[in-house]
């Protein structure tokens, strides 16, 4: 029951922020990647293939996003980003992580 706790509390501190740690250009796609836990590789041929697709209108919802999702900038936004506790000792590992 507490592992379910737990969990349930992880994904509730979990939010979608862009990622300007790994953007290319605004960190929409670095932050959906982030938030899904997948590469940020995939996330960008998905882009190019729906702005192909779409003739252009998935650009408009990409600046969209870029607009409304605020940046990840404190080490506990990148924590929630990543979908981790915000406690001290993950921050202690997120700043050494962003140190290296």
């Amino acid at each position: 029951v507490l592992v379910e706790a737990e969990a349930s509390s992880n994904r509730a501190n979990k939010r979608l922020y862009r990622d300007i740690d790994g953007a290319v250009i605004g960190g929409v796609l670095s932050g959906i990647a982030k938030y899904m836990g997948i590469n940020p590789l995939w996330t960008r041929l998905i882009f190019v293939v729906l702005l192909l697709v779409s003739f252009g209108t998935v650009l408009v919802v990409y600046f969209v996003l870029w607009v409304a999702l605020p940046p990840a900038r404190t080490t506990a936004e990148k924590l929630q980003l990543a979908g981790r506790p915000v406690t001290l000792a993950a921050m202690r590992e997120q700043v050494t992580a962003d140190v290296s």
